[in-house]
């Protein structure tokens, strides 16, 4: 083999003979180089360096026989090849066969070829080192590509593979190969006979009795499967299926095969075949005694010798009479029917087994028997494994069929296991919740995100435990919303999905009428804001009508401080009333519209005064903070407008709002006179300054001075 793909060199001048070897050819990863004649082959073959020729015997200007020979012998330039050389003929295979022989050819198949049988001969070949080189094996199957893939499996170990559709086909070939067949891989469901008939009519003729017949199924149903080896199955394979794994399995029932056959046919091989086993292989007279055992059976039975081990009559030791293992070979000699059987056993040296064994007569060249024979192992490790998962099941099934959960476990599409809250959920009884694929419960909103994420478990993905809400549709066709929790889990050998779900749908109900009550609720808050700003709008009016009457310029002082601290809680509430959330106020916007308010109701002192703003964004705080936090800034600003600026000095005002670590720091500084030396804020008579520490403790905050360049008063509080 050169690389992945081999090169076919075919000169086939029948048209429908080479349609049909083309398509048999499609089945396969080929190179296919064609030619018309012997002739253009041997020119052409240097150049195209085949790996293998297929020829028809009648070819213009050179037959391929002639070409054969040529191709052997050396021809002009080309030098002698040994490459496989197969033919394509119509003639008797009497007569081609010698054709063949002397031609130099490798093999040949006639025109009428079955399916399969082209790919066959090509791959005993193509690859050549065969370990059951004498063996047939017949594959059933309707599916093209499963008829592929075993073929292609399978033709590794044996030398010729026959492939059939039909259960029919099936044995119109056996009842023409049944002294050459050695395994027979059957579908269950086949188009007119199934699998199952087919291996009843294998088991029901005396030659082909012990062959084995492997069923490769998609089928998961138990009662089905049991029907399967109650027909006479020797194993059964689940679809789909690892090309590595059938391999192997395959293998070791050929492997089996052989043994049986050469034990019943070959006395000459008969040591050697059952010392290599690794299973424990004795056999009976008819009265009981060990004619012969293997030192597999020693060590598996725990006896120190194989000549200890035969002095025990197996039709009368006791506990063998006990475990009912001595009735079975008794009824294989009476019948001469093989007798198989799982039994928990303590041999006579005390070792504890659970042996596994198949019994069956040998049978002499004529038909006869005088002998059983014996085939065993302990299975006591794999017992303990199927006890402990039938535990585990049985904990999981008690644990969910209890469960005020629905549970449900899915494989291929379709829900293979569900607790009876699902059918308190779903409305399905159990015996209808495998109908249909289980996405089809699912909301179509949903559908395709839960299928996506289903199938990657299946598929056996790596996919996280997550949880999500969906809604799905009960059998009376009301929505539900569930919440539900996904995992991947190990299922009868292969990846699923486990799903817990949880009806929501009254707790979606109460939270959407709860929403609704919020959203009622913050109208009302906010119409409530309107009013109060509205009043306190309305009470500023007021002051300002009655400032207007009076002429004391300190009474009018307190007044308009009086309206600037109103201003305060009008704009909170008026940004309350337009904001998005009313349990908290985006500072930045707060302070700058109230230092504009203020600076614009002072106007006969600043005009001179400018204001720089220094703010940062996305600071939010509390409702009930804005309104302490607002008359500090009302105080503060103020104050700087009356005094810092005597005369009507120009002067700037900066107010600056930071955040760190969860404190809010607003700094209001000017560059004005500042403060006298021996100035002490207790001891102040100005009202807005005495309130200044009162309301940083509202904030559980602390207020500093600082008047080294003008005044400079930092705020600071927890957000």
């Amino acid at each position: 083999m050169k690389n992945d793909t081999y090169t076919i060199f075919l000169a086939v001048h029948n048209r429908t003979a080479r349609l049909r070897i083309l398509h048999e050819l499609e089945l396969d990863d080929f190179s296919i180089v064609e030619a018309s004649s012997g002739d253009e082959i041997l020119k052409s073959f240097n150049t195209v360096n085949p790996d293998i020729l297929i020829l028809e015997s009648f070819l213009p200007v050179i037959d391929g026989y002639t070409a054969c020979t040529y191709l052997r012998k050396g021809w002009g330039n080309l030098q002698p090849s040994e490459i496989p050389v197969v033919f394509i003929t119509s003639e008797d295979r009497r007569d081609v066969s010698e054709k063949v022989s002397v031609s130099g050819g490798s093999g040949f198949v006639t025109d009428s070829f079955k399916p399969g049988e082209l790919l066959a001969e090509l791959y005993r070949f193509l690859h050549p080192v065969l370990p059951y080189n004498n063996l047939e094996a017949l594959v059933v199957d309707d599916e093209k590509i499963t008829l592929h893939v075993v073929s292609k499996c399978i033709s590794e170990l044996v030398s010729r593979v026959y492939t059939v559709k039909t259960g029919e086909d099936a044995i119109a070939l056996i009842k023409e190969k049944k002294d050459s067949l050695d395994l027979v891989i059957l579908d269950y469901l086949l188009p007119g006979m199934n699998g199952d008939e087919v291996c009843r009519s294998i088991r029901r003729d005396f030659n082909m009795k012990d062959i084995p017949v492997i069923f490769l199924s998609g089928i998961s149903e138990r009662s089905l499967i049991l029907e399967m080896f109650q027909a006479g199955a020797t194993d059964y394979i689940n679809k789909p299926f690892a090309a590595e794994d059938l391999h192997a399995r395959l293998k070791n029932h050929l492997r089996t095969w052989l043994l049986t056959r050469r034990l019943r046919h070959s006395e000459e091989n008969y040591r050697q075949l059952i010392e290599s086993a690794p299973l424990g292989i004795i056999s009976m007279d008819m009265k009981g005694s060990i004619i012969d055992i293997n030192q597999k059976s020693s060590e598996i039975l725990g006896s120190p010798s194989i000549n200890d081990t035969q002095a025990i009559n197996l039709l009368a030791f006791p506990p063998l009479i006990k475990t009912g293992i001595s009735a079975d070979l008794k009824s294989c000699i009476s019948t001469g029917n093989p007798v198989s059987g799982e039994v928990p056993y303590t041999s006579k040296w005390g070792k504890d087994l659970y042996l596994k064994y198949e019994i069956c007569p040998v049978y002499n060249k004529d038909g006869t028997y005088n002998k059983v024979q014996a085939i065993f192992q302990d299975i006591m490790d794999s017992k303990r494994i199927q006890r402990s998962l039938e535990e585990s099941e049985k904990k999981f099934r008690t644990l969910a069929e209890s469960s005020p959960m629905a549970i449900i476990i899915f494989q291929d599409d379709y829900i293979v296991y569900a607790n009876r809250a699902f059918e308190v959920l779903s409305g399905f009884p159990l015996e209808e919740v495998r109908s249909k694929p289980f996405w089809d419960y699912i909301h179509p909103e949903y559908r395709q995100l839960a299928k996506d994420r289903g199938q990657q478990r299946q598929n056996g993905k790596d996919v996280p435990f997550e949880n999500f809400e969906i809604k799905i549709f009960t059998k009376s066709g009301d929505e539900r919303w569930i919440f539900v929790a996904v995992e991947t889990i190990d299922y009868n050998s292969r990846p699923a999905g486990i799903a817990s779900m949880l009806d929501i749908s009254n707790l979606k109900e109460t939270e959407a009428n709860l929403k609704r009550t919020i959203e009622e609720k913050e109208v009302l808050i906010r119409e409530i804001h309107h009013r109060v700003k509205n009043n306190l709008q309305s009470v500023q009016s007021m002051i300002s009508i009655q400032m207007k009457g009076i002429s004391d310029d300190l009474i009018v002082s307190q007044l308009r401080d009086l309206k600037g601290r109103i201003s305060t809680m009008t704009e909170l509430h008026q940004i309350l009333h337009n904001s998005d959330s009313i349990n908290v106020i985006q500072l930045n916007t707060y302070i700058h519209n109230l230092a504009e308010y203020i600076i614009n109701s002072h106007t006969d002192r600043s005009r001179n005064i400018s204001l720089k703003y220094e703010l940062d964004k996305e600071i939010s705080i509390p409702t009930g903070k804005a309104i302490p936090c607002g008359l500090v800034l009302n105080e503060l600003l103020t104050n700087a407008i009356k005094y810092a600026f005597p005369e009507n000095r120009e002067g700037i005002i900066s107010l600056s709002l930071s955040s760190d670590n969860g404190t809010v720091r607003l700094q209001i500084c000017d560059n004005g006179i500042g403060l006298p030396p021996d100035f002490n804020i207790e001891k102040s008579k100005s009202l807005g300054l005495k309130l200044i520490p009162m309301l940083a403790s509202q904030l559980n905050g602390t207020v500093e001075f600082n008047s080294d360049s003008g005044l400079c008063c930092t705020l600071s509080f927890p957000s």
